[in-house]
């Protein structure tokens, strides 16, 4: 099975609960989605916006309700979650469209004001080639609007080795986003960093929240499998001597000339 049928599977394994998600995090401090409000800064009306791997289509949702006269795209690579897109827009206000399709296949016909990639771009095999093909879709003065997990994302759990090409939980630093983006003709026009800490009320809980996004599952190369005995009394163990476990997400926005 290839690599984006079996991300596919994952992410309509988890798709009925998506939006209850972030119930399993017992305590949080700190900004946990730094998009959720970002996004007010660069968004107006009038705009054509994709939205790749949508989910559910919150983020697609929340512009729908603040502007008008918007054109709005989303696409995702499970169907579940697109079905579920679908229902959650049936009183949207803009043109909204949502469609089950790999990024790689998608040939819209049209460019946009904005892409977006929230949470979405270290599940993807080749981040690089979507970048490209992001920046092939965009008007000029158009934006990419990328939000990732950062180096420090889950540092008490799993480590994070610089001299790694491919983190195990898909993390990013800022160099490597930086370098991914120097090919093409692009301003960097906001780097925020948001740190936040959660904690849960048990391990169980905890690694109900990895399934949940799809962390657990990235670790096995989306297998569905189960983690080594081993690997997870390491995790346990870790999880253990945690007071908080730390998250970070970097929300970076690339201006197209």
């Amino acid at each position: 099975m290839k690599e984006r049928d079996r991300v596919a599977n994952v992410f309509t394994s988890i798709a009925p609960d998506w939006n209850s998600k972030g119930s399993l995090i017992s305590n949080c401090i700190g900004q946990k989605n730094p998009f959720k409000t970002e996004y007010k800064n660069w968004i107006h009306n009038g705009m054509r916006i994709l939205d790749v791997g949508c989910g559910a289509g919150k983020n697609l949702l929340r512009i729908d309700s603040e502007y008008k006269d918007c054109h709005l795209y989303g696409i995702d690579i499970s169907e579940k979650m697109i079905q579920i897109a679908k229902q959650n827009s049936i009183n949207a206000r803009n043109n909204i469209s949502f469609s089950s399709i790999d990024f790689s296949d998608f040939n819209p016909g049209r460019t946009f004001d904005v892409v977006i990639f929230n949470y979405v771009l270290h599940h993807m095999s080749n981040p690089q080639s979507a970048i490209k093909k992001a920046y092939s879709l965009l008007e000029k003065n158009g934006l990419i609007m990328l939000t990732v997990p950062g180096v420090e994302y889950l540092k008490e759990i799993f480590a994070y080795c610089s001299n790694v090409p491919d983190d195990s939980i898909g993390r990013f630093s800022e160099k490597q986003i930086n370098d991914m983006f120097s090919d093409f003709d692009l301003v960097q026009l906001l780097y925020k960093k948001s740190i936040f800490l959660m904690q849960f009320d048990s391990y169980g809980q905890f690694i109900e929240y990895l399934k949940s996004i799809g962390t657990y599952q990235k670790i096995v190369n989306y297998s569905m499998k189960s983690w080594s005995t081993e690997f997870e009394r390491l995790v346990m163990t870790s999880f253990f001597n945690a007071k908080y476990i730390t998250g970070h997400y970097d929300l970076y926005v690339y201006y197209k000339k």
